[in-house]
């Protein structure tokens, strides 16, 4: 699996620049737009349903007491992954349903409140060093007709 340093390098070379030895997104140079780029770039691709960002037909359960009963905090099922999107599996398949903050939402009944178990496919985030070499290769190519794109 590539590093996101490496990554990084294999954009600036297609952009006709040097590799540099660190990671540095809080610059002005060229090296920190690609990685901040990629960053940006990162996510918005996993939305894109790959398979290995996504959980399937995950039974989700509300809240039982406190100030948030029959809500269901997404965050729980997160673990260390942030939830990027879900959407309605098996029974609730068809259901219109959005992650509002940290909490499932029901677009259809206008609320976050929930009576009973809802079953979820969700797609995630994963961490760069976690992402299959495919996708860091499609992620490269991007990032760099990004940098293209900007130039002219």
């Amino acid at each position: 699996m590539a590093t996101k340093l490496e990554a990084v390098n294999r954009v600036l070379g297609r952009l006709g620049r040097p590799p540099v030895a660190a990671l540095n997104v809080k610059g002005t140079s060229i090296q920190a737009e690609v990685e901040r780029d990629m960053d940006e770039l990162h996510v918005r691709m996993l939305q894109r349903e790959w398979i290995f960002n996504q959980r399937l037909d995950t039974t989700v359960e509300p809240i039982t007491e406190g100030e948030n009963a029959g809500r269901i905090d997404l965050t729980a099922i997160e673990d260390g992954e942030r939830v990027l999107m879900v959407r309605g599996a098996s029974a609730d398949r068809g259901r219109n349903l959005t992650r509002k903050g940290d909490f499932l939402y029901d677009l259809d009944r206008n609320t976050d409140i929930f009576e009973s178990a809802v079953n979820l496919d969700w797609l995630h985030t994963v961490p760069f060093e976690d992402l299959p070499d495919e996708f860091v290769d499609v992620l490269v190519a991007e990032c760099a007709l990004v940098r293209l794109h900007r130039a002219f």
